[in-house]
């Protein structure tokens, strides 16, 4: 009677272990094949919109492993633009205008990259940052100005959200569109050697420190990790900025203008659109800032 509970101990346990391994199996089937819904709820979140062998893929590798193909897919870059200058020659008409004076090239390639492309992941986060990180084209009119603006909300992507903040804050694409570029004192490139130091009374422009402040990062009020306010003790939203924090982050972002121009086209002569930006030095400033508030 031992010997027979023994063996049937034997074949329960090995009847527990079948089962085992088969529910691990099938959980690792489950995750690898999700369901179409599932699927084509995830891929139009992630991309630019599912179509049929998108799908088939995906439930055949599992969210993880799309994931991870889309993180290594090479990057789709905008098409290289030459920097014309800012006043269109007589000379450039039809394709020329097109090509150099629209936003043409770069909203084609926009839209085929966004049917075709495959690194879609990348696409449709760096469309969300440019919904955030908003530049206008009727402020920055030049395709080549535009671009590089463009590319760079690509190429930071999947990278570090300070450092985007950092190369989005010395773009001369949102110096332009927010007012930050020539803040204080210039009013014109070249600038003043004096720049800031001149002693006049004139005050910086706020309008990028607000938006840095109030859009691009962490908002007008204290937030809970759920995303509800944070009260003092009346039951009123705790404030992470005031005006006189706004004022301070607008004279530390000043003294940025733009470089010399660059060469234009070899075939119409004249310097083409400044590109790189150069800068006063605002270490200091910077360290001044430092004391006013933890943010």
């Amino acid at each position: 009677m031992e010997i027979r509970m023994s063996h049937v101990g034997r074949m329960l346990l090995r009847s527990l272990h079948l089962l085992l391994v088969f529910a691990v199996i099938s959980v690792h089937r489950l995750e690898a094949q999700p369901s179409r819904a599932d699927t084509v709820r995830f891929l139009e979140q992630s991309t630019f919109g599912p179509t049929s062998e998108l799908v088939a893929h995906v439930q055949d590798v599992g969210f993880e492993a799309f994931l991870n193909e889309q993180f290594a897919a090479p990057m789709s870059d905008y098409p290289e633009l030459e920097f014309w200058p800012p006043r269109r020659p007589p000379s450039c008409t039809g394709t020329c205008q097109t090509d150099n004076y629209t936003l043409y090239l770069l909203q084609r390639h926009f839209f085929s990259n966004a049917l075709y492309g495959q690194d879609q992941l990348r696409q449709r986060v760096a469309f969300a940052l440019g919904q955030i990180l908003v530049v206008s084209a009727v402020d920055v009119r030049l395709p080549s100005w535009m671009r590089g603006y463009q590319q760079l909300l690509y190429r930071s992507a999947f990278g570090n959200f300070r450092q985007l903040l950092s190369d989005v804050t010395l773009n001369p694409a949102m110096g332009r569109f927010l007012n930050m570029l020539n803040n204080r004192c210039q009013t014109r490139t070249p600038p003043e050697v004096d720049v800031c130091r001149s002693g006049l009374s004139s005050k910086p422009n706020e309008n990028y420190a607000r938006e840095i402040l109030q859009l691009f990062s962490i908002g007008t009020f204290l937030l809970h990790q759920d995303g509800t306010h944070q009260v003092d003790g009346n039951g009123n939203p705790i404030v992470t900025y005031n005006q006189y924090m706004i004022e301070e982050f607008a004279r530390v972002l000043t003294g940025w203008i733009l470089a010399p121009a660059l060469a234009g086209p070899a075939d119409i002569g004249g310097a083409g659109a400044a590109w790189t930006g150069s800068v006063e030095d605002i270490g200091t400033k910077l360290a001044e800032l430092a004391g006013f508030g933890q943010l």
